[in-house]
C-alpha cells in the first residue's frame, strides 16, 4: 500500500509524531504531502511545541506557520550550541539597549505583546516591538518614547516597581510604585504620558513599594515592611495582610486550581504561599517553602526572585510550580502538588513545610540570586541574575547538571535586578543600563536601537560584527545541581 493510499486520519497521526526536520523532508516528497504539511503539519507542530514570546507576538501574526517553526528551530539550535560551547559566545548577540545611565540605579521592567517598559529612577523608557520586512529578519525593537516624571517635592520618590495592566499597541496603561510608598497610574498615548492617582494610591502609607503584580482587574502590591494588599482595581476594594518581615518580591497566580499569592522575604519563613479565596487574601499561609529537607526549616534566609516554571519542565507546565532565587545563591523549584515533599511542623497550628524538587547553583558564584525567569530554548530554561558582577546563569531543567553563566555586556560590578526570559531573547537590567541577549536568527544592525558610545562604557565590539559585543561566559563544572 502506498503512503497516500492511507486514510487521512492515519496520515494526520503520522504527521503528529514528526519533528521539524521530518516535516520538512516529508513536504519535499510530492505536492500532496507538501500541501498536507503546510495545511496541518506546521500548525500542529507549533501547538505541540509552544514558545511563549511577548516581543514576537506581532511578528508571529504576520509569519506563516512554517516560518515560525524555522525561527524556533534555529533558536533552539543556538541555545544548544551555547550550552555546549560555553567558552565561545559566537552563537548569540549580546548588547545594551541604551547608553549608560548616570549614577547607580535600581531599575525595574515589565513586558507585553507590544511594549517593553523599563523604569530607572524617575525615567520611563518605552520600547516597541515591530514586524520585520522578511521572516528571515529578526523582529526589530525601537525606543518609542522616553519620559521623566516631574520632580516631586518630597524625597525618596524613585520608581521601585511597575506592572503593565493594559496594552493596545499605541496605548498602554501601567501602574508604578515609588520609594515613598505611593502608587500612580500612567497612561501612555500619542507619545505623551498622563499620570493619575488611583483610589488605592496611598494603601501602603510611606513604605517602599517593592512589588506590583496584576492580572485582569486584580492587583497584588507588596511593601518593604511586609504589608501586602490584593486590590480589585474596578471597585478599589482591598484585602490586606501583614507578613511581619522585610519583604522583597511577590507572585500572583490566579490560574492555579487554588489561586494563591507567593511572598519572598528575609526571615525564618522566607517563602510563603497564601491562598486567595473570592478575592480575599488569607493572612495564614497554606505552606512554607524551605531550602532543603536536610536543613532546619527555621534557618533564616531570603528570597528575592520568583517565577513560574518553564513550559517544558519535567513536572509539567502547572502554575503550581514555583521557581525562586535565594540568598544562599541557589535557585529552587517547588511543586505545590508534591504531597510527598511536605513536612509537618513541630509547632501545633503552624503551616507545613514543602521541600524543593530541584536545586541549582553556579559553583563559581556564591552570591544571592536577585531575579529569576523561565522560558528560553525549547521552553525549558531558567535564568537567574546574581547580586554582583552582572552575571546571569542558565539551566536547562531537562538536564540541569550542565549549566552555564554569562556576564552582561560591559561586565558591570552590579546586580542583575530584573530578568525577562523569552524563547529567543533575554532582557535584563543592571545599575548601569538595560541589555538583551538574542539567540534568534537574522539579527542585524537594524534590529536594536543605536547606542551612543563613550570610552569608559566597558563595551568591546566583536571584530567584524557591528551588532554584538564581547561578554564573558563560562560553564558550570562541576555543577552544584541537586535533583531532590
Amino acid at each position: 500500500m502506498l503512503l497516500l493510499d492511507l486514510p487521512h486520519d492515519i496520515l494526520f497521526t503520522i504527521i503528529h509524531h514528526l519533528n521539524a526536520w521530518d516535516l520538512s523532508r516529508l513536504s519535499a516528497v510530492c505536492k500532496t504531502l507538501d500541501s498536507l504539511v503546510n495545511d496541518y503539519g506546521w500548525n500542529d507542530y507549533l501547538r505541540r511545541n509552544p514558545r511563549p514570546s511577548s516581543s514576537l507576538t506581532n511578528a508571529h501574526a504576520s509569519w506563516s506557520a512554517k516560518s515560525r517553526v524555522r525561527y524556533d528551530t534555529l533558536t533552539d539550535r543556538c541555545w544548544t550550541r551555547s550550552k555546549h560551547e560555553a567558552h565561545h559566545n559566537t552563537t548569540y548577540v549580546a548588547r545594551p539597549l541604551s547608553k549608560q545611565w548616570r549614577g547607580r540605579l535600581q531599575p525595574v521592567m515589565d513586558i507585553s505583546s507590544s511594549h517593553l517598559v523599563i523604569a530607572a529612577a524617575r525615567t520611563i523608557y518605552i520600547y516597541s516591538f515591530l514586524v520585520p520586512n522578511s521572516p528571515n529578519d529578526a523582529p526589530p525593537i525601537e525606543l518609542e518614547h522616553q519620559h521623566t516624571l516631574p520632580d516631586a517635592q518630597q524625597a525618596r520618590c524613585d520608581i521601585t516597581s511597575l506592572t503593565l495592566i493594559s496594552d493596545q499597541g499605541r496605548t498602554c496603561t501601567l501602574l508604578v510604585g515609588f520609594q515613598n510608598g505611593g502608587i500612580e497610574q500612567l497612561l501612555y498615548q500619542d507619545d505623551t504620558v498622563v499620570s493619575t492617582l488611583p483610589d488605592f494610591a496611598d494603601i501602603h502609607g510611606e513604605c517602599l513599594v517593592e512589588s506590583l503584580k496584576s492580572n485582569d482587574q486584580i492587583l497584588l502590591s507588596l511593601a518593604s515592611s511586609g504589608h501586602a494588599a490584593l486590590t480589585n482595581r474596578a471597585s478599589s476594594q482591598s484585602s490586606q495582610i501583614y507578613l511581619q518581615a522585610r519583604s522583597w518580591v511577590s507572585m500572583l497566580s490566579l490560574k492555579s486550581s487554588t489561586p494563591f499569592a507567593a511572598f519572598g522575604m528575609s526571615s525564618t519563613t522566607p517563602l510563603a504561599i497564601h491562598p486567595i479565596t473570592e478575592q480575599h487574601l488569607s493572612p495564614t499561609p497554606s505552606c512554607v517553602l524551605v531550602m532543603d529537607k536536610h536543613k532546619d526549616p527555621a534557618t533564616p534566609s531570603g528570597v528575592y526572585g520568583l517565577s513560574h516554571a518553564p513550559l517544558a519542565s519535567p513536572w509539567g507546565s502547572s502554575p503550581q510550580i514555583i521557581v525562586s532565587g535565594w540568598y544562599d545563591g541557589h535557585v529552587r523549584c517547588h511543586d505545590l502538588r508534591a504531597s510527598d515533599s511536605l513536612r509537618r511542623s513541630s509547632e501545633p497550628g503552624s503551616p507545613p513545610f514543602l521541600n524543593p524538587v530541584l536545586r541549582m547553583s553556579d559553583p563559581l558564584l556564591c552570591e544571592p540570586i536577585y531575579s529569576v525567569s523561565s522560558g528560553g530554548g525549547a521552553a525549558s530554561h531558567i535564568a537567574a541574575g546574581s547580586a554582583r558582577h552582572s552575571v546571569v546563569s542558565f539551566w536547562d531543567v531537562r538536564s540541569p547538571r550542565r549549566g552555564w553563566s554569562v556576564h552582561a555586556p560591559g561586565n558591570d560590578s552590579s546586580p542583575v535586578y530584573d530578568l525577562i526570559l523569552e524563547s529567543s531573547r533575554m532582557y535584563g537590567v543592571t545599575q548601569s543600563r538595560p541589555f538583551v541577549i538574542d539567540f534568534g536568527p537574522g539579527v542585524s544592525k537594524k534590529t536594536y536601537p543605536h547606542i551612543t558610545r563613550n570610552p569608559r562604557d566597558g563595551l568591546i565590539s566583536k571584530k567584524g560584527d557591528h551588532v554584538g559585543f564581547y561578554v564573558t561566559q563560562y560553564s558550570h563544572r562541576p555543577s552544584r545541581t541537586i535533583d531532590i
